[in-house]
């Protein structure tokens, strides 16, 4: 992203937009705009730490952008030996179907092509070695009755389908992805025409299916055990494709020493740039904390949350940025505590990280990545008016219960580029007062103020 100069000047018209909100019982308010040498445009307590919700994965996927560079790659690899097969997970996040084709399967085509041409139709024993990520698959800190919803996916380094279960409707039949059948048990009922499809789990691998079974609809939501998941798909595809792995097993959380011959080193459907869309564009949990993981198992640190976050500072002060506010317990912005516990920075330290992302080789990667308001993301309904075109508001959406933020770049003129970043942290009580809704309003009502008064010389 090129460079500006520009004179800022101070626009205290969002004061009547801010300030009222903020002296509400319940709900504080923080935001900042400058332009990308720091000259402050318009703040209201710039250097107060909040809970950042979504605003989160800016920090994990710039660090990871800035350590291991937008052309990276995941591999898993593929060993033979007399009595086994060993899959090695590295963390790949694009095993699962995508508009460029389904990846997971093209796994599974490739090791079945290998084995065929070595005459292996049967291996006595399929091992699984997961140790790439470590520790716990979900965070202390979520929400632990969510844990069904995508969101709340579990992390692992052998993941199919983004460790999530896709049930669909397609032709009055019930479509699974991936394919778990038959060690998954349906329990399914048509609950009558215009009912909307809905699931949810009884156990780990029986599932309750409800809705109009005569529509097509779709449906997604997370598993309990990624690891049982993984090993029935790769044993029951591989079953498909004419290999019979009569058992398999996990290997212990330290790596296999001696796992045989390499047969195949799959290399992911993604760059590391094309994973960075999806986490900021999609505003995706799992493939954020596995850029998150992944940052960490490659700088040397322990690749569970704690090690991811010590690998996310240390990669961005290695680019030459220091934040002053920032407190990281996982890298998606789930994770929500008391003071210090959870995500939480303040504006200030958003707006300068998105500044000196501007100015790194890699800046137009990152800013590419992130949703344009108004198209894309959950911003998708709102900076309509013509004064937001085209396309000005490049920006990272963030909500979780108490928390909503909206942190980014504005193209405030034909060549002058700001950073913003508007951060609420609230008490909901039901009332449109603290709907999200109403904080949007808000942070469109005060970029729309800064569009219609900037004026540089």
């Amino acid at each position: 992203m090129p460079v500006f100069i520009l004179l800022a000047i101070p626009l205290w018209g969002q004061d009547p937009v801010i300030r009222p909100v903020d002296a509400e019982q319940g709900i504080e308010v923080a935001a900042l705009v400058q332009d990308l040498q720091g000259n402050v445009i318009w703040e209201y307590q710039s250097d107060k730490a909040m809970v950042l919700a979504s605003n989160t994965k800016l920090f994990t996927t710039a660090a990871a952008l800035l350590r291991l560079g937008p052309s990276y790659r995941w591999r898993t690899k593929v060993f033979l030996s007399e009595n086994q097969l060993t899959i090695v997970g590295g963390g790949d996040p694009s095993l699962r179907e995508t508009p460029a084709g389904n990846y997971g399967e093209k796994l599974l085509d490739g090791i079945a092509a290998k084995l065929k041409q070595r005459g292996v139709t049967s291996v006595p024993e399929l091992l699984l070695d997961n140790s790439f990520f470590q520790g716990a698959q979900r965070h202390a800190l979520w929400p632990e009755e969510q844990w069904q919803n995508v969101w709340c996916a579990p992390i692992s380094a052998l993941a199919v389908e983004g460790n999530c279960l896709s049930v669909s409707v397609k032709g009055r039949k019930l479509v699974f992805q991936p394919a778990l059948k038959p060690a998954l048990k349906i329990n399914s009922r048509d609950t009558g025409r215009g009912k909307g499809l809905s699931a949810w789990w009884e156990g780990d691998f029986s599932l309750a299916v409800r809705g109009d079974l005569r529509r097509n609809g779709e449906i997604r939501l997370a598993v309990k055990d990624s690891r049982e998941v993984f090993a029935l798909w790769a044993q029951e595809g591989l079953r498909k494709r004419g290999v019979l792995l009569p058992k398999f097993r996990w290997a212990a959380d330290e790596s296999v020493r001696h796992p045989g011959e390499l047969v195949l080193e799959f290399h992911s459907g993604w760059t590391l740039a094309e994973a960075l869309a999806v986490a900021n564009k999609d505003s995706d949990n799992y493939v954020t904390e596995v850029l998150m993981r992944t940052l960490a198992a490659e700088s040397g640190f322990p690749a569970d949350f704690s090690g991811g976050a010590q690998a996310v500072r240390a990669a961005l002060q290695q680019s030459g940025w220091t934040p002053k506010t920032l407190n990281l317990a996982d890298g998606s912005g789930l994770a929500r505590g008391g003071a210090g516990q959870g995500n939480e920075a303040s504006p200030r330290d958003l707006c300068s990280l998105l500044a000196h992302m501007a100015l790194q080789e890699e800046g137009a990667t990152f800013f590419d990545s992130l949703p344009i308001s108004g198209a894309e993301g959950s911003s998708k309904g709102w900076f309509q008016e013509p004064i937001f075109q085209p396309s000005r508001v490049h920006a990272k959406t963030g909500w979780i219960h108490g928390a909503s933020s909206l942190s980014g770049y504005l193209l405030a003129g034909e060549d002058d580029v700001l950073v913003f970043s508007f951060l609420v942290n609230y008490v909901r009580d039901g009332k449109p007062r603290t709907h999200n809704n109403r904080f949007k309003k808000m942070r469109e009502a005060a970029l729309r103020e800064v569009l219609k008064k900037w004026n540089p010389r």
